[in-house]
C-alpha cells in the first residue's frame, strides 16, 4: 500500500458555511440548434410549434421530467403569429408530399432506403415550390427552410436532431408532438421547434431505437434504450397511450470539490474535512442519494480529494463523474445485466481506491465481495430518498443476488461492510444537502445507524456530539484527529 499523506481533521475546521440562498433561474433565449445528425448538409431546424424562451420553473426530479403546469397549458397559446405560420407550412408540405409518396413503408421500417428517401427529397422540393407558386405558402415563411424540415422530419430525427447535438441540452420533453420542452443547465423552457404530427413522432422513436441497436418490439408500450453518447430515452407509445410522448435525458459530467460543495450549501466544512479524513484514510462510505446526479455530485467532490499518486478505480453506468487524475481507471457498464462482471473486474485491478456510481443489476453484490476481501477506500453509492430506505434496498440486491442470503443477514453484512453512511435529500427549501453522517450500530438492530452529523428541521447543519468509531483507524492511516470537529451543536 502507498504510503498515505498526513490530513489534518483539524487544519481545515471553521466556522459552519451558511447555505447559499437559494435562487430562481431566470427566462432564457432559446438554444441556438446545431447541425443534425442526418442527413449532414441539412441545416438546424427553425421552424415548428413552440413557445421561444418561455422559462418553466424546476421541481425535483428523479428522471428526465418537466414542469407540470408548463404541459397543461394549450399548445396553441405558446405560438406566435410566425411559429404558427410556419408549422402550417410545414404541414401542409408534408401533406402534399404524402399525396404523392406512398409512405406506409415507414410504419413498418421507419428508415428510408436509398430509392424511397431520393423519391422523398424530389417530392419536397416539387411540393414546395408548388406551393410558392399557387400563393399557398403563407406570407413571410421561409419556404426553403420548411423544405429541410419536412425532410428531415420525414427521413431523419426531426427537430431532436439538432438537440440531440447540442451537448448544452440535459433534457428533451416531447408531452406530444407539437409541444417540446428542454433542459439546459439549471433552466428549463420550450423549444420553438416541434413535430408535424403523432406518426412523425413515432417514425422517430423507431428510429432511435434502432440507433440504439434494439428495435422496437410489436406491442412494445413502454420503450426504454439507451442511444449514442449515453443518452437515455424512456417513451410511452400505444396501445399504452393514446399520444407518443418521449423523455431525452443525457448524463451530466459533474467535475466539483469539496470546497465548492460547501459553499454551494451542500453540506458544511466540517462535515467536509471529516469525509475528506475518511477518503484519505480509505474509509468505506456508503452514499445514498435521491437521483443519480446527487450521488454523483458527491462522488465527485470527495474523489477531489485523492492524493494525485493513488490508483482509483471509478465504475458508472454514465459518465457523470469525472476521473480526477491520469492515474485513475475508468470502466463503464455498457447493460445492466453486466453490472456485476464490472464490478469484479473492478475489484481485481487492485487499485487503492474504489468508487461506484449507482448501478443497476447485481452491482452490490461485488461490492460486498469486494469489501469481504479485504478492500479499502470504496465508496460506493445507491439510490433512495433516505439513508433507512437506501440499506434496505441495498440489503435487497445482496439478498436477490447472492442465493440462500436472508434479509436479516443482508443487512447485517451491508452495516459491516461500511464504516461511514451519507444521506443525500431535498431539503425543504428544494435545493439538494448532504442530510445525514452517521455510521452503523452494529448489534443495535433496532436503531442501525447513529447520526455523527445532521441538517436539522431549523436549516442548518449541526455535530450530534457524537464520536465517530474509526477515528482510530483514521489516525492509523495518517490522519490527524480534533475531537472539537464533533462537538455537539457545531456545524
Amino acid at each position: 500500500m502507498p504510503s498515505v499523506p498526513q490530513v489534518s481533521l483539524a487544519a481545515h475546521v471553521a466556522p459552519a458555511a451558511q447555505p447559499a440562498a437559494h435562487g430562481v433561474p431566470a427566462a432564457a433565449p432559446v438554444i441556438p440548434h446545431a447541425a443534425p445528425v442526418m442527413p449532414p448538409s441539412a441545416k438546424a431546424p427553425s421552424a415548428n410549434l413552440g413557445v421561444a424562451g418561455v422559462a418553466a420553473p424546476m421541481r425535483p426530479s428523479m428522471g428526465p421530467t418537466m414542469p407540470p403546469h408548463a404541459q397543461r397549458q394549450a399548445a396553441g397559446s405558446r405560438d406566435t403569429a410566425g411559429s404558427a405560420a410556419r408549422r402550417l407550412a410545414l404541414v401542409t408540405l408534408i401533406d402534399r408530399v404524402s399525396d404523392v409518396i406512398n409512405l406506409s413503408a415507414l410504419r413498418s421500417n421507419p428508415v428510408a432506403d436509398d430509392k424511397l428517401a431520393g423519391a422523398i427529397d424530389r417530392a419536397v422540393r416539387e411540393q414546395a415550390k408548388a406551393m410558392r407558386d399557387e400563393g399557398e405558402a403563407p406570407e413571410g415563411v421561409d419556404i426553403e427552410a420548411v423544405s429541410r424540415d419536412a425532410l428531415k422530419e420525414l427521413v431523419a430525427l426531426g427537430p431532436l436532431a439538432g438537440l440531440l447535438e447540442d451537448e448544452s441540452v440535459n433534457e428533451i420533453y416531447c408531452s406530444r408532438f407539437d409541444t417540446m420542452a428542454i433542459q439546459r443547465g439549471s433552466q428549463s423552457l420550450y423549444a420553438d421547434v416541434a413535430f408535424s404530427s403523432d406518426e412523425s413522432l413515432r417514425r422517430v422513436i423507431m428510429r432511435l431505437a434502432l440507433q440504439a441497436g434494439s428495435p422496437l418490439l410489436e406491442g412494445e408500450g413502454l420503450v426504454v434504450r439507451r442511444l449514442p453518447r449515453g443518452v437515455t430515452m424512456t417513451a410511452v407509445v400505444p396501445p399504452f397511450s393514446a399520444q407518443a410522448v418521449v423523455a431525452l435525458r443525457r448524463p451530466s459530467r459533474t467535475e466539483t470539490s469539496l470546497e465548492e460543495s460547501v459553499r454551494a450549501g451542500l453540506l458544511s466544512r466540517p462535515m467536509a474535512t471529516f469525509l475528506e479524513g475518511c477518503v484519505t484514510g480509505r474509509a468505506n462510505v456508503l452514499v445514498v442519494a435521491e437521483s443519480a446526479s446527487a450521488a454523483g455530485n458527491l462522488l465527485s467532490a470527495l474523489m477531489s480529494c485523492i492524493p494525485p499518486a493513488d490508483r482509483t478505480v471509478l465504475v458508472q453506468e454514465h459518465e457523470v463523474v469525472s476521473a480526477p487524475n491520469a492515474g485513475a481507471i475508468a470502466l463503464t457498464v455498457p447493460r445492466p445485466s453486466d453490472a456485476q462482471a464490472v464490478m469484479r473486474a473492478a475489484s481485481l485491478l487492485g487499485g487503492d481506491r474504489l468508487f461506484v456510481a449507482p448501478l443497476s443489476g447485481g452491482a452490490m453484490v461485488a461490492v460486498a465481495d469486494a469489501v469481504a476481501a479485504g478492500s479499502g477506500g470504496v465508496v460506493a453509492s445507491a439510490l433512495a430518498p433516505s439513508l433507512r430506505q437506501g440499506l434496505a434496498r441495498v440489503a435487497g440486491q445482496l439478498v436477490l443476488g447472492r442465493a440462500g442470503t436472508t434479509l436479516d443477514s443482508a443487512k447485517e453484512l451491508v452495516l459491516e461492510s461500511f464504516d461511514i453512511f451519507v444521506e443525500v435529500s431535498r431539503a425543504s427549501d428544494g435545493r439538494l444537502r448532504v442530510t445525514r453522517i452517521a455510521e452503523s450500530m452494529g448489534e443495535h438492530k433496532a436503531t442501525p445507524t447513529r447520526d455523527i452529523f445532521a441538517f436539522d428541521a431549523s436549516g442548518q447543519f449541526e455535530a450530534t456530539g457524537t464520536i465517530p468509531r474509526i477515528m482510530p483507524m483514521l489516525a492509523a492511516a495518517g490522519v490527524r484527529a480534533d475531537a472539537s470537529l464533533f462537538k455537539k451543536g457545531r456545524g
